[in-house]
């Protein structure tokens, strides 16, 4: 088992920290009013396909952040430019550092594929259910997006295209 260690969040030092195993804490402090804030193992959300998010504060501005990209940029390096950040076992809620790795958006693609997490997951009849159930759902565009999204195993964006018959126009 591999043992736990911690690193400072990029821009957060002295405030959060990201173990190798993705999990993140806050530090004990004290507040500008003298009060003092106890640390603690932070409760990660979930977006998307699964992605693991965590809520960060800092002068009181939140800000949410990604936990795999939180683990890569404390023990490996900032994201260098024209990379992105690839679940190397598919899964998106696995944040050990061994699982992550910055690759390019081709290589990332090719990991979904491979895992069957790609955004290829949709057929013709899929297709036709979407902009079936969007024209009944009520709500803001960006939240019909969202839920069907998460619905058919897709990002949003892809639902977008669909619906707007950006991709499947022969459909």
């Amino acid at each position: 088992m591999t043992q736990e260690q911690w690193r400072p969040i990029l821009d957060y030092e002295g405030i959060y920290e990201v173990s190798n195993l993705g999990r993140v804490r806050s530090l004990s402090r004290y507040r500008s009013n003298g009060r003092q804030l106890s640390g603690r193992v932070l409760r990660p959300g979930r977006i998307g396909r699964g992605y693991r998010v965590v809520s960060l504060c800092y002068d009181g501005e939140g800000q949410t952040r990604r936990i795999h990209r939180l683990v890569l940029e404390a023990f490996v390096s900032p994201c260098p430019e024209g990379k992105e950040c690839a679940h190397l076992d598919g899964d998106p809620s696995n944040n050990q550092l061994e699982n992550l790795a910055w690759v390019t958006e081709k290589e990332n693609s090719h990991h979904r594929i491979k895992h069957g997490t790609g955004g290829w997951k949709l057929t013709v009849k899929r297709v036709r259910k979407i902009r079936r159930l969007y024209r009944k759902m009520p709500g803001r565009k960006c939240e019909r997006y969202g839920k069907l999204a998460e619905q058919f195993a897709v990002c949003p964006e892809q639902i977008r295209c669909v619906v707007l018959r950006r991709s499947w126009k022969a459909v």
